[in-house]
């Protein structure tokens, strides 16, 4: 666990961000798979999500927009089995997200097609995060402009016990219920918990 002192040091201009000093952030850019998996994995005990979230200093992308711009799967997998809760929806300091990226760059549809669930993924547990906080008016902006497919909304993601549906019906509010429904007519009513 990082002091606040070793943090503010870790992002002080006399100090290189932890993505620059490990090589990370390099071997992304490059393309340097062969360097990048081994380091990603060597400092997975050391470095947290939230390290890869950042944009270093003087950096326009950070490492998931590299791999977006390779539009190399494997090692987007790599990151995200040793990190699940990157977040890809980090934006560049041009504005561009991780999918911009890639269909600028002409990324495959295999790649495309992995980023586009992760993304789901992520959102699912945005929405159930929201629920679960009882955030009533944010979930349901987020779960409009979101979409997911009623298939996601019916799942219980990896990681969870409950899913949207157990956490709505946990706060007992019928104008939840209501407005729920509305948008998900199709929901599965009947789906069990991970108890």
């Amino acid at each position: 666990m990082f002091s606040s002192a070793s943090k503010k040091a870790k992002h002080s201009p006399s100090h290189q961000h932890v993505l620059d000093s490990t090589g990370i952030l390099q071997a992304a850019k490059m393309g340097n798979w062969h360097a990048f998996h081994p380091k990603v994995e060597e400092m997975a005990g050391t470095m947290s999500f939230s390290d890869y979230d950042d944009l270093p200093p003087g950096r326009r992308f950070g490492v998931i927009h590299q791999l977006a711009y390779h539009g190399h799967r494997s090692a987007l997998e790599t990151l995200l089995r040793f990190h699940p809760q990157v977040n890809l929806k980090r934006l560049t300091v041009d504005g561009q997200s991780m999918r911009d990226v890639a269909e600028e760059e002409g990324a495959g549809t295999d790649f495309l097609d992995y980023l586009d669930d992760r993304l789901a993924n992520q959102s699912h547990h945005e929405l159930i995060n929201l629920a679960k906080g009882g955030n009533w008016e944010t979930f349901f902006v987020r779960l409009e402009q979101d979409d997911l497919p009623v298939e996601r909304i019916d799942s219980i993601p990896e990681g969870r016990t409950w899913g949207i549906l157990h956490h709505i019906c946990y706060c007992g509010d019928m104008t939840v219920w209501e407005r729920f429904l509305a948008a998900y007519p199709m929901a599965n009513l009947e789906l069990e918990t991970y108890e």
